[in-house]
């Protein structure tokens, strides 16, 4: 019994036409997620509490929307603690308005970053910066702590918190 293995069978042909109909599909789902990765995020998150806590309000928008002026915000943070909730909003924050840039700083790539703006090393925070004047965020101010009933509760303020610096950072008096 001596059989020849061919390439040419049926079987063959068939593994041979799935395989190549399976590598097209994660060729094309990889394509799809890059393409979507550059679509503005107000595109593709969508806010479905009740409060409406994970979109930007609509003062907040008139607001940004109708700045003039350039606004550099730097989240200035290690790689190992960056909290994708920040990146959200200054996305949102960016998509509204082009005059708002927005860059990651490690204080381990740029350890004396900060001294522009403190006179001790600072980490976890948010800097707004315009050609007037510029304003720290502490994490404190954007995930604010409250007591009650002997339990701490954790929320997130950061629409109020960046809001206000960027009206403080603009506003001539």
């Amino acid at each position: 019994m001596n059989k020849k293995f061919s390439f040419k069978t049926k079987a063959v042909k068939v593994g041979s036409y799935s395989s190549a109909m399976i590598l097209i599909a994660i060729v094309v789902v990889i394509l799809i997620n890059l393409l979507l990765s550059y679509v503005p995020i107000k595109y593709t998150h969508f806010d479905t509490s009740d409060s409406g806590m994970n979109s930007i309000s609509e003062q907040t928008g008139k607001i940004v929307s109708s700045l003039n002026d350039e606004i550099s915000v730097y989240y200035l943070v290690e790689e190992k603690n960056e909290q994708q909730t920040i990146f959200e909003l200054v996305q949102k924050y960016t998509d509204l308005n082009s005059n708002i840039k927005f860059q990651v700083v490690d204080p381990e790539d740029a350890p004396r970053f900060y001294s522009k703006y403190s006179d001790t090393a600072i980490t976890d925070c948010l800097i707004v910066e315009s050609s007037k004047r510029f304003k720290v965020i502490n994490y404190e101010d954007i995930f604010v702590q409250t007591i009650q009933n002997n339990s701490s509760f954790y929320y997130f303020d950061g629409e109020a918190a960046l809001t206000n610096a960027i009206d403080y950072v603009t506003n001539d008096n």
